[in-house]
């Protein structure tokens, strides 16, 4: 599973996180089922990625495709952009995802979120990137930092 972020998503100032599946009781003990996670961080800005990674982050990052790659990738985009049909389950997955968020806050899920956006602005994420990268609203997120704010005076 790939996530390509445009923020560095755990602060930790690399280029690429890769997680496997272990347990973390015995760290030694291994699914071995093949599964990995790797978060892309867009933003970083060190040296030691390649020039064909940098130009694919610039173009995730500010839609400048400078390359073959990136051209290709962009002309993809443009395509699909354009393509009725996958616009049109997009919106149906979107009015599903809203749902699904409006339930999870009825059955309790306002805490959690509460929860997980005060960490991350605590971990130093703005407002853009904490609504751009988990979908929470703008206005959830303002709420929370101004009780942060309150609670800290």
């Amino acid at each position: 599973m790939l996530f390509i972020c445009t923020f560095d998503p755990f602060g930790e100032g690399l280029s690429k996180y890769t997680f496997r599946e272990y347990c973390e009781e015995t760290p030694p003990l291994a699914l071995n089922d093949g599964t990995v996670k790797i978060f892309y961080n867009c933003s970083f800005k060190g040296e030691d990625i390649s020039g064909g990674l940098r130009r694919l982050y610039d173009y995730i990052e500010r839609g400048k495709a400078e390359d073959g790659l990136t051209r290709k990738i962009d002309a993809a985009v443009q395509r699909g952009r354009k393509n009725a049909v996958w616009r049109s389950q997009y919106m149906k997955e979107q009015v599903m995802l809203l749902d699904a968020r409006e339930e999870g806050r009825e059955e309790g899920g306002d805490i959690r979120d509460s929860v997980r956006i005060s960490d991350m602005l605590r971990r130093g994420k703005t407002i853009d990137e904490i609504v751009d990268f988990c979908g929470y609203t703008r206005d959830q997120v303002e709420q929370i930092e101004k009780q942060m704010a309150i609670s800290v005076e």
